[in-house]
């Protein structure tokens, strides 16, 4: 995958990395669907991007007038199977809890068509027994 290709992305998980990723990805101009399974980390998310662009605007680092445009690339839901649709690839940031992670994963794995899917954390892999990825993609 060409990174030039990429149009939107799925980030499950809403917490300290999630947010800041999808946050990222927004200001690149990339459509993200963020992904959590509490509304309220969801909510708390939009904040602190909300937070963080406007503390980048008052450095100088980002046009306050594009805040609102970079949070309107981001869609958040707490639809974990239904996170990929229409996304390129997908990446998770969940808590590194085992009893979370297996959780996540099959729920993931439900939807016919998915994007490929990443852990952002290279021993989540483990979890992705039942994946037909069982080895981390090239770096």
């Amino acid at each position: 995958m060409d990174p030039k290709d990429v149009r939107k992305v799925a980030i499950i998980g809403g917490g300290t990395m999630g947010h800041s990723i999808a946050q990222v990805f927004a200001q690149a101009g990339i459509e993200v669907n963020l992904v959590d399974v509490k509304a309220k980390i969801l909510e708390q998310a939009l904040r602190r991007m909300k937070g963080n662009l406007q503390t980048l605007a008052d450095y100088g680092k980002v046009d306050a007038k594009e805040i609102p445009y970079i949070l309107g690339r981001i869609r958040t839901s707490t639809d974990i199977a239904g996170a990929g649709k229409g996304a390129d690839f997908a990446l998770e940031t969940v808590v590194e809890i085992p009893e979370v992670k297996k959780r996540i994963f099959p729920k993931w794995e439900k939807p016919a068509r998915r994007p490929p899917f990443w852990p952002a954390i290279p021993p989540a892999w483990r979890f992705l027994k039942s994946s037909k990825s069982k080895t981390p993609p090239a770096r």
